[in-house]
């Protein structure tokens, strides 16, 4: 079972997460209930993509109320980030690794598309991992190009320029 996360919810978390300029590029929402667990681990992450960095919001369910809470957020530059791509021919995986001030994080968890995507948790969920995907891959793009060579430096600048006369 999860939660629907509407565009309000979204906004309204992005506001108080993202900084002053920062824009948001991509969004999905993710499971991670391993079978070994018998669904006593049951989390769900709302990743927000923006053009600086990669937000993982962490929501628990709370037994006693059978809702999602807000548990945890882990932050990551692009530039911390090694993979950030969707996996899966049929059912699709969104998979992160990079490096956090908290530590290493490398998650691998299912992007629930159900139904063709009329009962996902969120509108355009698997778009949005891909959008994910996107923004990794144009902060790659980005910081493979060519960098431009420094000019020597100039001869002329030791003498005084004098006008003929």
């Amino acid at each position: 079972m999860y939660g629907y996360f509407s565009d309000l919810h979204v906004d309204l978390l992005s506001r108080g997460l993202l900084a002053p300029g920062e824009q948001r590029v991509g969004q999905t929402v993710t499971r991670y209930v391993p079978w070994w667990a018998l669904g006593f681990i049951n989390k769900t992450y709302l990743v927000i993509a923006t053009d600086q960095r990669i937000i993982m919001v962490e929501h628990r369910m709370a037994w006693l109320h059978q809702a999602m809470k807000l548990h945890s957020v882990e932050s990551m530059p692009w530039s911390t980030v090694q993979e950030a791509r969707v996996t899966g021919l049929f059912g699709k995986k969104l998979r992160v690794r990079g490096q956090s001030p908290s530590g290493p994080v490398a998650l691998k968890h299912r992007v629930p598309n159900p139904l063709f995507g009329l009962l996902a948790p969120m509108r355009n969920n698997v778009g949005g991992a891909r959008a994910i995907e996107g923004a990794f891959r144009a902060t790659r793009s980005l910081a493979a190009a060519p960098q431009v060579a420094a000019l020597p430096p100039a001869a002329y600048a030791q003498a005084p320029y004098a006008p003929p006369a």
